[in-house]
């Protein structure tokens, strides 16, 4: 207790250089805590939208799918395998999806589509593009309706109630068509996604399907997703599916971090350039500490020389030296800590708005993500 009470006092015999070392140490932490907190926010963020938007924390899919998104690689008896991942997690938000690329045509112009069948009630409680809506509706039980991108819609030159054709090919021979109408326009932010993006009801997408091998197996899908609160227990949920033996050996089960590689190794990155910026700036001000402690001994030679004289031992002196460091630690560590806590606060809630520099929204791997980005 002595040699801090002497370390203490040697350290506000110098106020300047000790406030100056203790601004160092908080400010720098907190700089990183808010570093982390956006860093952080923005992967939960694009967690929330890839996850929402184009799989689900766990996905049920053709073994073949993953690896060539062909339309032809479906999975049948949808229904029964959607009933047995509710059994397993009565919480979670089961939906069926089906992926097909296209064109659409309107009376005045035609244009490339993806078109996603879904399942409205379901889809609207874990996507957020019924939000999205900028006029009309989103999707009803009719297998008419389709709802589309506001890029799509001006290249279109379609309004709410308009009627549209749509085409696909999924294998060889003539093409499947069906009529829809269009029942609303939404505006993700992302450009591509609004000018390619449009949604149908699955069972209208199953009949788009339509192939002499379809036909024996009528309730097909490409995906079926299990939506949870928590993204970290999917893989509990994936070891809780025991899919039907006769199409187990032709199916995957996969979680969210298998269904989306781009994502998870666009995190990875993310995150190693991160933690080496972390560690330059950890770096500075370590040296900036060092310099600061190593003033403090230089200065005080004679100093130190008398208190060895008058018979401290080598091994006090030096544990006095680094009580001053540790008390300087401590402190500022504290105060960054505050600091952190106090620039973060409002980005947790309210997020830093991004919006005039990156648009409305920033499409990666295929979704979207908000340019409001929460800590």
């Amino acid at each position: 207790m002595k040699l801090l009470a002497l370390a203490i006092r040697n350290l506000l015999r110098n106020p300047r250089r000790s406030i100056i070392t203790v601004l160092a140490i908080s400010v720098g932490l907190a700089v990183m805590i808010l570093g982390l907190s956006l860093q952080y926010g923005s992967y939960q963020d694009m967690i929330a939208n890839g996850v929402s938007q184009t799989a689900g924390h766990v996905v049920v899919q053709n073994i073949e799918y993953q690896a060539d998104k062909k339309p032809e690689y479906t999975l049948s008896n949808a229904s029964e395998i959607a009933e047995t991942i509710k059994k397993a997690s009565p919480e979670a938000t089961v939906t069926q999806r089906i992926f097909i690329p296209g064109l659409i045509q309107s009376p005045h112009n035609p244009s490339p589509a993806s078109f996603i069948g879904v399942e409205p009630i379901s889809e609207r409680l874990i996507s957020p593009m019924a939000d999205k809506l900028i006029d009309g509706e989103w999707l009803t039980a009719s297998p008419q309706d389709i709802v589309v991108g506001a890029g799509m819609a001006k290249t279109l030159n379609a309004k709410i109630g308009d009627k549209v054709v749509v085409t696909v090919q999924v294998a060889e021979g003539d093409p499947n068509t069906a009529m829809f109408r269009v029942k609303g326009i939404f505006k993700s932010g992302g450009q591509e996604m609004d000018a390619f993006i449009a949604f149908i009801h699955y069972h209208a997408a199953q009949d788009l399907l339509k192939t002499e091998e379809a036909l024996e197996r009528p309730d097909i899908v490409h995906q079926i997703g299990a939506h949870i609160e928590n993204a970290d227990d999917a893989a509990v949920l994936k070891s809780k599916i025991e899919l039907p033996k006769k199409t187990s050996d032709s199916l995957d089960i996969l979680t969210w971090r298998e269904a989306l590689p781009d994502l998870v190794g666009l995190i990875d990155v993310d995150k190693k350039s991160n933690g080496f910026i972390h560690f330059i700036l950890a770096l500075i001000v370590a040296i900036g500490i060092l310099n600061t402690m190593l003033m403090s001994v230089m200065e005080r030679t004679r100093e130190l020389g008398v208190l060895l004289a008058i018979g401290m031992r080598p091994r006090k002196l030096s544990i006095m030296v680094l009580m001053e460091g540790l008390v300087l630690g401590v402190v500022g560590a504290l105060l960054g800590l505050g600091l952190g806590w106090l620039f973060s606060y409002p980005l947790v809630h309210n997020g830093l708005d991004m919006s005039a520099q990156m648009g409305e929204g920033m499409e990666m791997s295929g979704f979207v993500v908000s340019t409001i980005i929460y800590g």
